[in-house]
């Protein structure tokens, strides 16, 4: 008989970024366990493949199911647990599950995408039987934070990406598809993240609109649109502006997020579009230089094929994030052979390695229900001349898109789903 394995994450038919790792990475466990999973984000209204697992859904007042768990132990009443959440909601649920039953062998595997990392998680830790987070930099961060843990073998598992999903393009394919989205001739850059505080898009828009539109450098270091009036930083007078760069007619930006979020606030001003005006794009920007998706992504979500398209016209992907577990965009547009531009935090280095532009920071930031990380804020002024190598490269290119070789081959080596599943299913025999 089969022993029965509880899972604690995103539904597999969700698609946000941890139910796209829990549909490819859980796809195949049934074989080897009788499997449940308590689905954040799902609601019971998506159909699921039950010859697999038995979804139990989540509610509105309930979103991470942490009072439906209480119900499920002794439902299902598992041999062994996977939570494979934030380590901060871990925080939260694993005291009932020790009061359920302190036997249970518990897997727990979690992103790191910010240091410092809180001493207050190393109790939770340490009462787990095995500890797996995505990348070698939260290992290191982990144990640099909490002493009691650096003698503890944590384990390491990558993202991978679905290359039947993510792959590169015929060129004619691709230029008759920016033909039909009106992004013939442009040189087309993509931004594929999430309209929330840790991804601070507003970085992108403001490096975007200095790119498109031109910049100047104050004598202070800052560098600012053309058109303020005067520094945006410190205020000092347009005088003191020692450069100036001019724009470019030929770009587009597209950005692919809800364009409001419930965590960016209320309100009008708080919505995309407000941030867009406060970067410094007027409205005859909109679909020239700028375009946002106007609807809500989760609700109606593109085909993975068209977003597989998107990825292929692009000649660059855009990040700004404050930092990353993995970042699944970037290893999507990697295996496409897209060239990424991302700051220098986190484990960005080491999924991009030397296949991208790792843009440096000038300083750092809280925001709120952060868990105190210190987040770096990448350089506008050299983000902005990144977006210039790849434009020069294009131009050089027949103002047709450069393949990024190094970075599809990267892929290949390291962001291949069959190795991750192989690997967690080992973990998981260990205990049954």
């Amino acid at each position: 008989m089969k022993k029965k394995l509880l899972i604690w994450s995103d539904s597999p038919t969700v698609k946000t970024g941890f139910g796209i790792v829990a549909e490819n990475l859980f796809r195949d466990l049934h074989k080897d366990f009788e499997v449940a999973i308590l689905g954040v984000n799902y609601y019971g209204i998506h159909r699921y493949d039950t010859t697999k697992y038995f979804i139990y859904p989540v509610d509105l007042q309930d979103l991470l199911g942490l009072d439906r768990m209480q119900r499920v132990l002794p439902d299902f009443n598992p041999d062994i647990i996977l939570l494979f959440q934030d380590i901060f909601n871990i925080d939260f649920l694993l005291p009932s599950i020790k009061k359920f039953n302190d036997k249970i062998p518990i897997v727990i595997y979690f992103p790191i995408d910010g240091n410092p990392v809180s001493r207050s998680w190393g109790q939770t830790m340490l009462n787990v039987n095995k500890l797996i987070t995505y990348t070698k930099w939260g290992i290191n961060s982990i144990k640099e934070a909490i002493p009691e843990l650096s003698k503890t073998n944590i384990e390491y598992l990558y993202h991978g990406v679905n290359l039947d999903l993510f792959h590169p393009l015929p060129e004619a394919a691709s230029l008759q598809l920016r033909k039909t989205k009106g992004w013939d001739n442009k040189f087309l850059a993509f931004s594929n993240n999430r309209f929330q505080p840790r991804k601070h898009l507003p970085g992108v828009l403001r490096a975007w609109a200095m790119f498109a539109k031109g910049y100047k450098v104050c004598k202070c270091g800052n560098a600012y649109l053309s058109t303020r009036p005067h520094c945006d930083l410190n205020g000092c007078p347009l005088s003191d502006a020692v450069e100036e760069h001019p724009g470019h007619e030929d770009v587009i930006l597209y950005m692919h997020c809800n364009t409001q979020e419930r965590m960016m606030g209320p309100g009008r001003a708080n919505v995309l579009q407000a941030h867009m005006i406060n970067a410094g794009f007027e409205n005859e920007d909109v679909n020239k230089i700028i375009s946002a998706f106007a609807g809500n992504v989760y609700a109606t979500p593109i085909l993975d094929e068209e977003m597989n398209m998107i990825y292929n016209m692009a000649d660059v992907n855009l990040s700004s994030t404050l930092g990353e577990g993995v970042g699944l965009s970037l290893i999507e547009a990697s295996a496409v052979g897209t060239t990424s531009i991302a700051p220098n935090n986190s484990a960005i280095p080491e999924m991009l390695g030397d296949t991208g532009h790792i843009v440096p920071n000038y300083a750092h930031v809280n925001i709120a229900m952060d868990n105190g990380h210190m987040r770096p804020l990448v350089n506008p002024k050299l983000y902005v001349e990144a977006l210039d190598k790849e434009y020069q490269k294009w131009l050089a290119n027949g103002r047709k898109k450069v393949i990024n070789e190094a970075a599809i081959e990267r892929v290949y080596k390291n962001f291949l789903w069959d190795d991750k599943r192989e690997q967690m299913l080992g973990w998981l025999k260990e205990y049954a």
